[in-house]
């Protein structure tokens, strides 16, 4: 299930974001427990590194 979820998130993400597109780290998602990119409060990502962090590494916080 969480494959099939982290595939259709990417789908998503890839048919309305520009791949340039830059993502603000929100305090309420820096604060998830059991985090892989360990990304803090106003860290900036464009989508297209985070496309990589959650198919390739497989973090689920990307």
């Amino acid at each position: 299930m969480a494959s099939t979820t982290k595939i259709m998130t990417l789908i998503i993400a890839l048919e309305n974001c520009d791949k340039n597109f830059v993502v603000t780290t929100s305090a309420y998602a820096a604060s998830m427990p059991d985090v892989q990119l360990n990304a803090v409060t106003g860290e900036q990502f464009i989508i297209n590194d985070l496309y990589y962090s959650l198919m390739l590494e497989s973090h689920n916080d990307s």
